[in-house]
């Protein structure tokens, strides 16, 4: 009996951790791999002046010019 309910818990805390690296995988497959990448998804719905040159600045940082 003792040892069931340890299986059980493992199977529990492996089913729990692969749940949140399936749930998180798609956040990391979506990052932009170009500064335009970058800018175009970004861009997306800003209006606001500053806001845009906060997103440049962001876009540079991740992507320098070379």
């Amino acid at each position: 009996m003792r040892r069931e309910k340890a299986i059980i818990g493992a199977v529990i805390v492996v089913g729990v951790a692969l749940s949140i690296f399936t749930a998180c995988k798609p956040f990391y497959a979506d990052e932009p791999k170009t500064y335009e990448e970058c800018i175009t998804k970004n861009m997306q719905g800003v209006t606001n002046t500053r806001t845009r040159i906060l997103v440049e600045k962001g876009c540079r940082t991740q992507f320098p010019r070379k």
